[in-house]
């Protein structure tokens, strides 16, 4: 199945073909064509700014890329990657913080503190109710 777009009419077969031969320009109608797809896509997660990361892999790696059809599905694998890879960063610096303030974790609620209105340091009696009797 060839893919093509509008009115670039270049099927992605033959831009990957020439984008790996070292054609820049290829390259670059490739990401034109997917980078507001690859954007929304990371949107969705909370991050399209990693869709500039993930084209400047996809650029240094495109070579690797066996199957010209499918550049989209590896330049939004790419992206998942380099997202999973951010988490699990995350939570290593977090279990690292965690390690290093192993106290953080159990620390006690501060204690109220006086009323500075109150001199003699003692509870206030609670406010008398006056009653009218009939």
């Amino acid at each position: 199945m060839m893919t093509t777009h509008g009115e670039d009419e270049a099927p992605d077969r033959t831009l990957v073909a020439a984008a790996q031969a070292g054609d820049g320009t290829a390259f670059l109608r490739l990401v034109a064509r997917y980078r507001a797809r690859l954007e929304a896509t990371l949107r969705d997660v909370g991050n399209p700014a990693r869709a500039q990361d993930a084209i400047d892999t996809a650029y240094d790696e495109i070579a690797d890329l066996r199957d010209p059809e499918g550049f989209y599905p590896w330049l939004r694998r790419i992206a998942t990657n380099r997202l999973l890879k951010d988490i699990r960063q995350q939570g290593r610096r977090q279990a690292a913080l965690d390690r290093l303030r192993p106290h953080a974790a159990r620390r006690r609620p501060p204690r109220a503190r006086p009323d500075p209105r109150n001199r003699r340091g003692v509870e206030p009696c609670a406010p008398h109710r006056v009653g009218v009797t009939r």
